[in-house]
């Protein structure tokens, strides 16, 4: 077996994610074993959250989209059955989970934190990544630019 194919066999077995089994009051009580991300899953998350916008020049730049679905996609790449191993929702259940309330959105949010640490997506932006700009009122807004999520507090 070459190296390459022994690399190859132990990405596919897929047994080196970290994972917590949680129980989830807001949705009677159930149970789910919250799973950090694969590369792959990462890679789509983050790119539902950045665009290309052409620059001056010529040159292309990375800009940050603040996605209102982030969390629930993080909740259906990470979710899964405690007793079967299999995923708990797919992207088929996006709609139906956003329509929940106040309850839903604090186990989505609850959910999605625990997926972050568990992949190791940072959850606070590196020093130096917030940016302040000043605004017409002369309050100051600040813009995430790390990091696989971006929001725009205002202060």
């Amino acid at each position: 077996m070459s190296l390459s194919d022994e690399i190859l066999a132990s990405v596919e077995a897929g047994d080196d994610f970290p994972s917590e089994t949680i129980a989830v009051p807001e949705w009677g009580g159930a149970k789910v074993t919250v799973r950090g991300l694969s590369v792959g899953e990462k890679r789509r998350l983050f790119s539902r959250s950045r665009r290309f916008e052409e620059a001056p020049g010529g040159k292309w730049t990375v800009v940050p989209v603040d996605d209102p679905l982030a969390d629930l996609y993080l909740v259906v790449a990470s979710c899964y059955d405690p007793g079967s191993g299999a995923r708990v929702f797919d992207e088929s259940h996006i709609d139906r989970l956003a329509a929940g309330g106040e309850r839903t959105e604090e186990a989505v949010s609850r959910i999605a934190d625990i997926a972050r640490g568990l992949s190791g997506m940072e959850q606070e932006p590196p020093e130096g990544a917030v940016t302040e700009n000043a605004t017409a009122a002369g309050k100051a807004s600040a813009t995430l630019t790390g990091g696989p999520y971006s929001s725009s507090p205002t202060s």
